[in-house]
């Protein structure tokens, strides 16, 4: 691969601007610049620049490239390390000692935009370019009063939906009043009754009616009981108590 070649691949026909540079000895640092510049603007992906091969990721760039005769590998290395291998693999040198600074940073700038022009999207104005200025767009008007149709003599507006009938009261059917689900009636045995809780040791009736052990004590007002025949009902009509709540009351009266 030589060094037009290369500059071509990633310059396209503008690297011609630098036919006159590359004819002196500051070959070596317009080519460096150049592949440094087009690195870091580069997207992450294959990139093709003639070499073997040449990927940039999130992680920085790996390559293969020919350099003396061998093949040189490196891995998720800097642009500057990437521009060195690429600059070795044509076999060109940086000496730059006979130019001034000032004047490789006026270099760097020049070679900076050629590679944002050859990389810029089709849409995307080149720098320096001023944009070209948008068309006027009409405002949108917002939402009017409805347009109004034009009758011989006035103007009326758009013509209404006739009034829905009356509906005869009498032909109206009631809607049922929402019945609260509730708990089923629970029966406790006479053993159940006197069964004393396991976390507060209180039982959960006095004998004759359900008064609660301390850890139900405060939903308990909520329980209407009767004394029936073999033990006492239960029947939960109050609010707090829940499915949950029912199941602590069977474990405490030990039924499982």
């Amino acid at each position: 691969m030589g060094t037009r070649d290369f500059l071509e691949k990633i310059l396209g026909p503008s690297y011609k601007a630098l036919e006159s540079l590359l004819k002196t000895d500051l070959e070596g640092v317009v080519v460096a610049r150049a592949a440094l510049a087009w690195l870091k603007n580069a997207p992450e992906g294959d990139l093709f620049c003639g070499c073997p091969m040449l990927y940039k990721s999130e992680d920085g760039i790996s390559g293969l490239v020919e350099c003396n005769g061998g093949n040189y590998l490196f891995v998720d290395s800097t642009p500057e390390h990437a521009t060195a291998a690429l600059v070795s693999s044509l076999g060109l040198s940086l000496d730059k000692s006979f130019t001034k600074d000032l004047d490789l940073a006026k270099l760097g700038h020049s070679l900076d935009l050629l590679v944002k022009a050859q990389s810029k999207a089709p849409d995307e104005p080149l720098l320096g370019q001023t944009a070209k200025p948008l068309a006027p767009v009409a405002p949108i008007q917002s939402p009017t009063a409805p347009p109004q149709i034009k009758t011989a003599g006035r103007i009326s507006s758009l013509p209404t939906a006739p009034p829905l009938p009356k509906e005869d009261p009498r032909t109206l059917t009631p809607t049922p009043p929402l019945v609260k689900p509730g708990l089923p009636k629970l029966k406790l045995s006479e053993i159940e009754m006197g069964k004393k809780c396991g976390v507060c040791g209180k039982a959960q009736t006095d004998g004759k009616k359900f008064v609660g052990c301390s850890c139900l004590k405060g939903i308990a007002k909520s329980v209407k009981s009767q004394r029936v025949p073999g033990g006492l009902l239960l029947d939960f009509e109050g609010e707090g108590w829940d499915i949950d709540a029912k199941i602590t009351l069977l474990e405490a009266v030990g039924r499982k």
